[in-house]
C-alpha cells in the first residue's frame, strides 16, 4: 500500500532500515520510528517514491531530519533536530521521446546514410532552449545540402551536427 506526501506516492512496502523491511503505519511526514543510534552506530534508510506529476521548476528537492535527544553521560538529554543535505532531482516530462532511424539496413564505402531523427513533446509542458547534437561515427562525414530541419535545407561541414531551437512545440 502506498501514501500519498506532496505529489509523490510513496511505498510503504519498500521502507527498509538497514535492509529489513519494516512496517510504517503513517507518512514519512510524520516520521519513521528508529529507536536509538549507538555511538559509531550507521543506520541505512532506503524507501521508493513515485513522481506523479511534474513538480515546479521540474525539480524535486528533499531534505530529510533526525529529531531526537542526545544524551551525554551525567546530563540531561538534549533535544535536536539536524537537517540533511538537500538532495536535487530533475524530473523529464515521460512524454519527451527523441527516435533516431536510418534509411538502409545496410550500407557500402561511397553510399549515403540518411539519417531521420523524430523528437516529439506530448506532454504538457514546452520544452524550450532545445538543442539536438549528433556526433557522426568514424569512418563517415556529412554530406552538404543533405540535411531538413522542417525547411529549407540546411548545409554544414562539421562532424558534430548540433541543432538549437528556442521552443519544441509537437
Amino acid at each position: 500500500m502506498a501514501f500519498y506526501e506532496f505529489g509523490i506516492w510513496i511505498d510503504r512496502a519498500s521502507v527498509r532500515i538497514d535492509g529489513q523491511s519494516i512496517a510504517i503505519p503513517f507518512g514519512l511526514l510524520e516520521g519513521i520510528p528508529i529507536g536509538s543510534i549507538a555511538s559509531a552506530q550507521r543506520i541505512l534508510i532506503t524507501y521508493s517514491a513515485l513522481v506523479d506529476s511534474l513538480p515546479t521548476n521540474a525539480v524535486v528537492l528533499n531534505q530529510a531530519f533526525i529529531e531526537g535527544d542526545l544524551a551525554p553521560p551525567g546530563s540531561l538529554p538534549i533535544p535536536i533536530e539536524i537537517p540533511s543535505n538537500i538532495v536535487s532531482v530533475p524530473i523529464l516530462d515521460n512524454q519527451v521521446r527523441i527516435v533516431k532511424k536510418a534509411g538502409v539496413s545496410l550500407s557500402f564505402i561511397g553510399s549515403a546514410i540518411d539519417y531521420l531523427i523524430a523528437m516529439e513533446n506530448g506532454g504538457g509542458t514546452d520544452l524550450t532552449d532545445v538543442t539536438l547534437s549528433d556526433a557522426l561515427p568514424a569512418g563517415t562525414r556529412f554530406v552538404k545540402g543533405r540535411m531538413v530541419l522542417g525547411a529549407p535545407f540546411l548545409t554544414d561541414s562539421r562532424a558534430t551536427i548540433f541543432l538549437q531551437s528556442r521552443q519544441l512545440q509537437m
